[in-house]
């Protein structure tokens, strides 16, 4: 069985071609789907929308029905996983049954990714026709939990990004499975990590139309902030995340999961590209950290807009902090050195072990290179006296661009 790769979308529409190009020459998997959103949605899509690209409907119906001709399919990101309770007032569920009917049967989306438990019966009741995936974001991390989202009648399962080296659940996770299972390839949270949830709550709202204030447009992402300094005080966290290599991505396969997702709704083209292009060639030479949405800004100025209701110095303000997150110097994570190391976790208790086990950072001794150790010890400083200043209640923490970008 071949597998499908679920490539995140930007709306550059040469992205379409360049991935039906890379589908002709893919070792046993091809990008299969595309995922994406419109900037701002009653849902939300757990991307702030000033940092995507805007398109308008007509121009997105004509790309999806351009993935159509090439042989590609379109998921709809609605994976927002709080509506701030308003799903239950009668003129909010109308807004969004005209949503979903837009999105359905107007930009000829195939599936709609969703998170809330509500959204996915009230879809499914209403368009039984297209596919409903659960998103990454429900954290579906059990066998009973994996029962539930399949009685509620979704048609795919994408599971928590966490599990993705726990094999004795995932093997559970097939024999207990009705549906396709979906695995996210190239997050790079760290593990169990503490702002995830109230992360994805964060973004989940800065795309709702009706959250368009100064206040929900994220110009400070604490949470990008605290993981950075994290990753970066202890590059083994970079090692233990959850990512998946393209070169072992048939150990999943071996299992019986054959869905694969990644990349990031905010990245060019080219960077997308490039991704597709490792994983249906099942081989990546060089720095693993091009691939990973590993804790940095990622975004260019050719997507960021700025939102309504943001005066021009606060924009410029939004944008020098998520430019501070940048590390102030090159790190790479050489992949040829993480040939094989997977094999450890195939009976590895992470959850159990992983506070008396020094595997990563072994791994990451060998692995991860810091080129300008002085210079990244600057970078952190500053990165600290920022979160120091909105533990204190600044609000918004004052700083400057990084020296260097993440390469």
């Amino acid at each position: 069985m071949s597998s499908s790769y679920s490539l995140a979308f930007n709306w550059d529409e040469g992205l379409i071609d360049d991935c039906a190009r890379l589908n002709k020459t893919g070792r046993g998997i091809q990008v299969g789907e595309f995922f994406g959103s419109l900037r701002f949605s009653p849902v939300g899509s757990g991307r702030p929308g000033m940092y995507l690209a805007g398109v308008d409907f007509e121009q997105a119906a004509r790309q999806v029905a351009l993935m159509h001709a090439r042989g590609i399919r379109f998921a709809y990101i609605a994976n927002a996983p709080c509506l701030g309770n308003r799903e239950f007032k009668n003129d909010y569920a109308a807004r969004l049954l005209a949503f979903f009917d837009q999105i359905v049967n107007g930009l000829g989306a195939d599936t709609v990714v969703l998170t809330v438990p509500y959204l996915i019966e009230m879809v499914k009741r209403n368009f039984p026709r297209v596919g409903v995936k659960a998103s990454v974001i429900a954290h579906i991390n059990s066998i009973p939990l994996l029962m539930h989202f399949q009685e509620l009648g979704v048609d795919m399962i994408v599971l928590d990004y966490m599990q993705n080296r726990n094999f004795p659940f995932l093997r559970e996770a097939v024999k207990a499975a009705r549906v396709p299972l979906e695995l996210h390839t190239n997050d790079c949270c760290l593990y169990g990590c503490p702002y995830r949830q109230y992360h994805y709550n964060i973004n989940g709202h800065a795309d709702q139309e009706d959250y368009l204030s100064r206040a929900n447009s994220i110009q400070v992402d604490y949470c990008l902030l605290k993981c950075g300094l994290y990753f970066y005080r202890h590059p083994e966290e970079l090692i233990k995340s959850r990512w998946i290599r393209p070169e072992d991505v048939e150990v999943y396969e071996r299992i019986g999961i054959n869905h694969f997702k990644g990349g990031n709704r905010q990245w060019e083209r080219e960077r997308l590209r490039r991704l597709a292009g490792a994983y249906l060639a099942r081989r990546w030479d060089g720095n693993l950290l091009e691939l990973l949405a590993v804790a940095r800004t990622e975004v260019g100025e050719t997507n960021a807009k700025k939102p309504p209701g943001m005066s021009g110095r606060e924009w410029e303000q939004a944008l020098d902090f998520r430019a501070g997150l940048r590390p102030g110097v090159p790190v790479e994570l050489d992949n040829r050195a993480l040939d094989g190391f997977l094999e450890h976790f195939f009976t590895q208790d992470c959850q159990l072990a992983c506070g008396r086990c020094r595997y990563c950072a072994s791994v990451a001794e060998r692995a991860v290179r810091i080129n300008e150790p002085d210079a990244l010890e600057q970078w952190l400083s500053l990165q600290e006296s920022r979160a120091a200043e909105l533990a204190a209640g600044a609000g918004q923490a004052q700083g400057g661009t990084g020296k260097c970008i993440l390469r």
